[in-house]
């Protein structure tokens, strides 16, 4: 301890000094401390709460947002799933009266083929029952055509008048 009273007595230390240095700054600290120390105290309080209570606003419309970001975002995919559905709805009517058209019309068309068949089957029976009709007549008109051509004189004209009466 002797030595450090030296080396304070070397540089100049006093006690006394020392002392009244120490109550004046204390005496300085009480009183500033009213006029200087609480209103800096005060004004850093006072911005700290501002700041938070603009940080926690912020915070809120920041949820606020986030929360109309996911109602919107919903309301997309439901709207895209009712279009999806009706997209899918239209397709399904649009294939099915499609599907009975092309029914239809195969039915109309298989209507057709049949009553034509028919008319074909009727009008070959009625050309075939014309032609059995006039066999008879075509038969004696060729006879008599091969008759003339190659039978001349009696026999010829026997056979072509007995041709002709049996017509």
């Amino acid at each position: 301890m002797d030595i450090v009273r030296s080396v304070l007595n070397n540089l100049g230390f006093d006690a006394a000094v020392f002392l009244a240095q120490l109550a004046l700054f204390y005496a300085m600290h009480l009183l500033l401390k009213p006029i200087l120390y609480r209103p800096l105290e005060n004004a850093f309080k006072q911005r700290a709460s501002m700041t938070d209570d603009r940080v926690s606003e912020a915070q809120r419309f920041k949820d606020k947002a986030a929360a109309l970001k996911a109602q919107y975002e919903q309301a997309i995919r439901e709207t895209q799933s009712e279009t999806l559905a009706i997209t899918q709805a239209a397709t399904k009517e649009a294939e099915a009266a499609r599907q009975a058209e092309l029914e239809t019309a195969r039915n109309t068309a298989n209507g057709i083929i049949e009553k034509t068949r028919a008319e074909l089957v009727q009008e070959r029976r009625e050309a075939q029952q014309t032609l059995e009709a006039e066999v008879p007549t075509l038969a004696r008109a060729v006879a008599v055509k091969l008759a003339q051509a190659f039978t001349s004189g009696e026999i010829g004209e026997k056979f072509i008048k007995r041709v002709r009466g049996l017509g």
